[in-house]
């Protein structure tokens, strides 16, 4: 299993903007929670999903359209998709360059409260992500100049356009030894979310009080340890449920939770449905 970790987006040293697009049939990638120093815009062209991004899982379908920012914590959108096809556009910029033209530019200064609120993530819906993916589509082919301008058209598209917020909490910025910190308790939540694991056991490994521990977490992710730890929970029971034809029962304590109803409330709140109905509703719709 992959851990979660700070993603380094290599391509961003020598480009300002990284593009590429992915197309699959079948695909059922387990994804892993991380987080990097780049703004991403993840466009999907159809299907339906859950989106885990922040301290929220949340629903789309019919295709989707994201823009996540800096050190935003959040999962492979492959990991929530329930159609057969999988197809994704992702680019990845500097965004703190172009919040600098926006202190200089009033052309710039919507986009510059659109990459502000972005912190939160953001989605657009349809007739905005049918209009800004016909751009965003163009991005992998074109060479760095092209690229950069049409990013600039689509941050404009999108700045007057309407949108809804991913995460229920900002994240405000943190040190790299807090964000380093984050780092190795996704890292280690992603490895042991099967097991009993503790805010107090985390926060001793870390040499941090609990308090501190719960502090900066909370400051850093906009989420609770024992909230990211539920999220990542859920997250593996909904691949087991599609993945595999274990019983709930099995799948609930596979995935970290010693008490069933516990387990079906906390699905229905964050999935919108039961376990039962949700394996019933998209396990055709994933196999190969």
């Amino acid at each position: 299993m992959k851990k979660a970790s700070l993603q380094r987006i290599s391509s961003l040293e020598n480009a300002s903007v990284h593009a590429f697009h992915f197309k699959t049939q079948g695909y059922r990638g387990g994804g892993f929670w991380h987080y990097h120093p780049a703004y991403e815009i993840v466009y999907l062209p159809a299907g339906n999903g859950r989106r885990f991004v922040g301290n929220t899982i949340t629903r789309f379908a019919d295709g989707d359209l994201v823009l996540l920012g800096a050190d935003l914590p959040h999962n492979c959108f492959s990991a929530g998709f329930e159609s057969e096809v999988f197809e994704e556009y992702v680019v990845q910029f500097e965004g703190e360059k172009i919040q600098q033209m926006g202190l200089y530019f009033s052309e710039f200064r919507k986009v510059l409260g659109l990459l502000q609120d972005a912190s939160r993530g953001l989605y657009f819906e349809r007739p905005a992500l049918q209009k800004i993916g016909k751009e965003l589509i163009k991005l992998p082919r074109l060479n760095q100049t092209e690229r950069l301008l049409v990013l600039f058209r689509v941050l404009k598209l999108m700045s007057e356009s309407k949108y809804g917020f991913l995460s229920e909490k900002q994240h405000l910025p943190v040190s790299s030894l807090n964000l380093e910190r984050v780092r190795k308790v996704y890292a280690r939540i992603e490895k042991e979310y099967h097991r009993n694991l503790s805010s107090n056991e985390v926060a001793r490994e870390l040499g941090m009080t609990h308090s501190s521990f719960c502090r900066v977490f909370a400051k850093s992710t906009g989420t609770t340890f024992k909230q990211a730890l539920s999220d990542v929970r859920i997250q593996k029971a909904c691949d087991l449920l599609l993945q595999t034809t274990n019983p709930i029962k099995t799948i609930a304590f596979d995935s970290g939770f010693n008490s069933m109803s516990l387990f079906h409330r906390l699905f229905k709140e964050k999935i919108q449905c039961t376990p039962s109905g949700y394996r019933k509703k998209f396990s055709k719709s994933v196999e190969v």
